[in-house]
Formats: C-alpha cells, sequence, structure tokens
C-alpha cells in the first residue's frame, strides 16, 4: 500500500493490512485457487489477495471523486478558477487508478485470479493467448510511438540545450524551454529550473478555460466503472453476485481512454492525493463520510483502546438511535432504505441484501444484518485479516477427521477428563448443498439414538472455534431478540434452518455445531425451561419484553427470571414490535428455535461430549 500510494499506513490498519510488493503488469494464467498450505509461486503469477488489494486502491478513490463532483457542479463562475485546483488532486489518484486498470485488462487476457466468476461470461483460453499476443504487440508499438513523439519537436536543437533535455523528460512544451533559456545567468543561480517553471505555470493557469460539463460527464461514467468494481469487496467475503456485474474489458479500455484525454489537460501539475487510512477502510466497508470522520478524530488513547470495528459499530448504534424505522420499508428495498440511513454508501446495500432470504430480511432489524455483515467481513476480508480457510486440519477436505479439544481452557462439567476428541468436516462450497456423506452420518446419529435431539447452532468459524475452546458464553449476544437481549444463545430444530441463518449477509465460512442433547436435559419441566409453542399470549408477552430490550423490570421478574431456555416461534415483524406499534405476529406460523438463557444450564448444554460434530462451510 505504501509502495502504491506513497501513503502512511496507521498502526492498527498496518497490522491487519497484507502487503503488496513490486507489482508489475504481469501475464497472468492462474488455475482456480486450491485451498491449502501456502506453496511458492512462480514469479509471473499473481495471489488472489493481490489483485484484490488493486480493486481496493481502486475503490478507495471512489468517494473522493464523488466529493469533488459536487464541489465542481456547485460553484459558482466567480469561484471557477480558484477552485478548480481541486480538480488536478485527482492527478495521482487517476494515474494510481489507470494501473489498475491495466491489471485488470491482464486479468481478462489470461482468464482469472482465483476469484470466483461465471465462466460463461468470460473469453476462453485460446482467446485470451490470441488477443494477449495482438494486445502486447499494440502495446509495444504505442510506447514506441510516445517516445518518438515526445522527443519530435526537439530533433533540431536536443543535443544543444540543457533546457530542451529537461523540458522533453517533463513533457513540457517549447514556451517552457524558451523561458528557462531567455533566462539570465544571475537570474538562474538565484533559484532553480523547478521554481521556475511552477512560476510560469502559474501565469499559464489565469488564462485557461475549462468546460465544467466535460469533465463531469467524464467522471460520471468514471464512477460508475468504479462503482462495478467495488462489488468485488461482497466477493471477497464470500458474498455471491451477479457474475456479470464486472465491468467488460471493452468498457474499461473506452474508459481509460476516456481518462487519460483528461490527464493530459492536469500533466503539468503536480499536487498530493492523501488518502487516510480510515478513509480505505470506511469504502472497503462501504460506509460514508461520518463513519471516516469519526475514525480520524478519535485520539490515540482511545485508538489503542479499541480496534476499528468496536468504534464502528458504536457509532451505528448511535445512528439507530436517531432513526424511527418505518414498518412499510420491507424486503430488499426496505432494507437497502434503511441501510442507506445507518451510513452505507448506496452501493453496497443491494450487493449484501441479496445475500439474505427474503423470507429473512424482516425477521431482523436493519442494524442486526449490518453489525453481522460488518463483523464477518473484519475477521475474514483478505486484506483485514489472515485467517485460514479453515480452522482446523486446513487440508483436509470433504471428509470427516477427528480433532481433539482441551478442557482447561473452558467449563466443562466433565473436569477430570482432559480433552475430547470432536469429529469435525471441512466442506468445500462445490460440496456444500446438501452433502450427502454429512447428511447420512446424521440420519445414522438419529436412528441409532431415540433418547437423544439434534440441536444445530450456525455461526462463523471464528464463533465455531470459540465455542469449542470457552464453551457457550451467555451475555454476547445480540441485543433486542426474540427470547433474550443480548444473553441468549439460539439453536436450530432443523439442519438446513442452522445452514439457512449461519450463511445470511455472511457468505462463505460458515459453521453448523451439531448438538446431541438427552431429551431430559431439553424438558422443560425438568429443567425449568419454557416452551411456549402452545400459548400464544405468553410467547407474544415474552417477545415485545425482549424485542423492547428488558423495558419493564417487573414484567421481566415476572415472565423470564431463572428461566434457562425457552422453545418458541420466530417473531414476524421484529420491527414494528420494538417500537410498540404491533403485537408480535408469527405464532404457530414460522420455524421454532431455542433458547438458552442461563449459565450454568449452558455449561451442561455446552459440555464436548454434547458436540457430536462441527461442520465447516
Amino acid at each position: 500500500m505504501q509502495e502504491l500510494t506513497n501513503l502512511k499506513l496507521h498502526r492498527q490498519l498496518l497490522e491487519r493490512v497484507i502487503h503488496v510488493k513490486n507489482i508489475v503488469t504481469i501475464t497472468i494464467l492462474v488455475k482456480r485457487v486450491i485451498t491449502g498450505p501456502r506453496k511458492r509461486r512462480p514469479s509471473g503469477e499473481v495471489t488472489t489477495t493481490e489483485a484484490l488489494w488493486e480493486l481496493e486502491l481502486a475503490a478507495s478513490y471512489t468517494e473522493k471523486l464523488r466529493d469533488l463532483l459536487k464541489i465542481f457542479h456547485s460553484q459558482k463562475e466567480a469561484e471557477m478558477k480558484r477552485k478548480i485546483k481541486r480538480l488536478l488532486d485527482l492527478k495521482t489518484a487517476i494515474d494510481g487508478f489507470l494501473q489498475v486498470i491495466d491489471k485488470i485488462i491482464d486479468y481478462y487476457k489470461c482468464k482469472s485470479v482465483g476469484v470466483s466468476l461465471d465462466e460463461h461470461s468470460l473469453p476462453k483460453l485460446e482467446e485470451h493467448k490470441e488477443q494477449k499476443e495482438k494486445m502486447d504487440d499494440v502495446t509495444e508499438r504505442l510506447k514506441l510511438n510516445k517516445l518518438l513523439s515526445i522527443f519530435a519537436n526537439y530533433k533540431d536543437d536536443f543535443m544543444t540545450s540543457d533546457e530542451s533535455i529537461l523540458c522533453a523528460l517533463l513533457g513540457l512544451i517549447n514556451e517552457y524551454q524558451n523561458y528557462l533559456k531567455n533566462l539570465d545567468d544571475k537570474v538562474k543561480n538565484h533559484q532553480d529550473a523547478l521554481y521556475y517553471i511552477g512560476s510560469l505555470l502559474e501565469e499559464r493557469e489565469h488564462d485557461i478555460e475549462y468546460d465544467p460539463n466535460d469533465l463531469k460527464t467524464t467522471f460520471d461514467v468514471f464512477l460508475q466503472v468504479i462503482d462495478k468494481i467495488n462489488h468485488y469487496t461482497c466477493k471477497s467475503v464470500g458474498l455471491s453476485l451477479d457474475g456479470h456485474s464486472l465491468p467488460k474489458l471493452e468498457e474499461l479500455k473506452e474508459q481509460k481512454e476516456k481518462l487519460n484525454k483528461l490527464l493530459s489537460k492536469f500533466a503539468k501539475y503536480k499536487f498530493d492525493f492523501m488518502t487516510s487510512d480510515e478513509s480505505i477502510l470506511c469504502t472497503l466497508l462501504g460506509l460514508d463520510n461520518e463513519y471516516q470522520s469519526y475514525l480520524e478524530n478519535l485520539d490515540e488513547k482511545a485508538k489503542n483502546h479499541h480496534d476499528d470495528l468496536y468504534y464502528i459499530l458504536s457509532l451505528l448504534v448511535e445512528r439507530e438511535h436517531d432513526i424511527e424505522y418505518d414498518p412499510n420499508d420491507k424486503g430488499i428495498e426496505g432494507l437497502c432504505k434503511n441501510l442507506v440511513s445507518l451510513g452505507f454508501t448506496e452501493e453496497l446495500p443491494e450487493a449484501f441484501a441479496k445475500n439474505i432470504p427474503p423470507e429473512l430480511i424482516d425477521l431482523q432489524t436493519p442494524s442486526y444484518w449490518a453489525e453481522r455483515y460488518l463483523e464477518h467481513t473484519f475477521v475474514y476480508h483478505p486484506l483485514l485479516s489472515a485467517n485460514p480457510r479453515y480452522p482446523y486440519s486446513e487440508t483436509t477436505i470433504d471428509g470427516w477427521f477427528e480433532q481433539e479439544i482441551l478442557t482447561e481452557k473452558r467449563k466443562e462439567p466433565n473436569r477430570k477428563i482432559p480433552s475430547f476428541n470432536v469429529r469435525m468436516f471441512n466442506c468445500t462450497p462445490e460440496s456444500s448443498e446438501d452433502n450427502k456423506v454429512v447428511r447420512d452420518y446424521l440420519q445414522n446419529l438419529k436412528d441409532e439414538d431415540k433418547d437423544s435431539v439434534m440441536l444445530y447452532h450456525g455461526t462463523t468459524h471464528d464463533n465455531a472455534e470459540s465455542i469449542l475452546t470457552w464453551g457457550i458464553t451467555i451475555g454476547y449476544g445480540k441485543d433486542g431478540q426474540d427470547f433474550s437481549s443480548g444473553d441468549g444463545f439460539y439453536l436450530s430444530e432443523k439442519l438446513e434452518d442452522a445452514i439457512k441463518w449461519s450463511r445470511t449477509a455472511r457468505g462463505e465460512r460458515n459453521a453448523i455445531l451439531v448438538f446431541k442433547i438427552k431429551k431430559d436435559l431439553i424438558d422443560p419441566s425438568k429443567e425449568n425451561g419454557l416452551d411456549v409453542t402452545e400459548d400464544k399470549e405468553k410467547w407474544q408477552n415474552i417477545v415485545k419484553l425482549c424485542r423492547t430490550q428488558y423495558n419493564d423490570q417487573k414484567v421481566f421478574e415476572k415472565l423470564l427470571k431463572d428461566i434457562t431456555f425457552i422453545r418458541g416461534h420466530i417473531c414476524l415483524n421484529p420491527i414494528a414490535v420494538a417500537q410498540g406499534k404491533d403485537n408480535p405476529d408469527g405464532f404457530d406460523q414460522s420455524e421454532l428455535h431455542i433458547c438458552i438463557r442461563d449459565k450454568d444450564y449452558a455449561v451442561r448444554f455446552g459440555s464436548l461430549k454434547n458436540i457430536c460434530c462441527v461442520i465447516f462451510y
């Protein structure tokens, strides 16, 4: 990053960002990325992380360009000459982006850099090779023609004047050469050549008239191209997108040509385009300028106390308090509208909202989905972390294996047993849908033990590893849920429901912990639990209490004191209930889930002997 942009990275971001060193325009011929131990790669290949970094570097300029257009469009004619200088800040930025476009063009030449795309939208390998040869030849000739054009105006006196050599190297026209030649020796000794070139540059600027309409049109189209590339942020964390969302080769080449013409108008200027670490991070996450400013204004003590995600989620909660959700805002359209209100840019919400099943979108608040997306991205985005593909036995895929889990760090009922062997399965994307090996194994477990029930907890790889290491911890759940508010652990009675919830708004790297629980342990009459599947009034009262975050302590004492777990239906109108505008809906209509609420009960329930297997997707 520092080598590409000359920017100094903030210490926190520096710890997470994978740097790209000495990237040049390369011919890429990459096979599908195979998960496994890192291997030495030939010097002519580019990794997925490097390619993604190039894309994110480009994306970091998007909001800068938008801000500039707003300023440019609104300025008055009298202020034009002063504010036009802001356009010059783009020079370095666009230079860097053009390098990125070169790499994307190389991507099209040579198939893939490991990011999964619709294969039918890409040319065949033979086409790649043919086009590569043609384009390499054209590129070399273009470079030669450009070199000849630079020196064409200086052929008569190229060897006779230091000024002509300097101006040729800098790409300056004859006026600058003549200006420097006519300076007397006394003046030349007083200041260097750059000083006088700068002076003439300022004089010429006063005579320049810019057409804002031409610039605006060029940048509008340019931003559309960047918006498409921005969607690769979702790709990098496993969210599925339309395979045709990436701009086509011709579109990229066309925009590059237009931008090069635009740059030629500003070639003589030199300004720094400073992009902060916070700006890059917020662009990567799809957050607006308020989040960027909030992070930039934190003092060093605060930054060292918590990571960036903590402060982003804190601001998210603050912004939600200022919003009153409209219960009529439903589905993808309603979610996107509310996410923009929470501070997401307009491009990102639609991309990850499409990865939430329609039947689940309205079962949680927009802030719930936002937190889930942000937390997942921080942990698994290749530019923010370096987590392995699977947390255990990474090279063992699509097959069962056993992993020893120590009991020393967890509150384990069986303390005398130092460890348990837990059965695990690392599922590849190709085999994740309705894996027969997994389903047959689980079905055999059910058939063999009629005195137990199977329950499923869908989560992330990171959280699954934490549960195995530390046990079930009550107190880190989301606020305002159906049967809890910050103090619940949820399970599904069906595997498909757990898979659906674990993948929603996350994409890849989800996990299912499968618990095999003796029926006595899940019997409400024996464990002081609640089964409200046949008591609509009590179900509604509990859901209202929890969705409003325990706003009535007396009702809490009456309904939930010392309750170990609750079994009941999912509420279908959570936003209206949380706002006190409607009674809970969904009784006897929606899927069932179980919420563990008691810490001591969670220790017994979450014993390693009750975890029959873990499936990592």
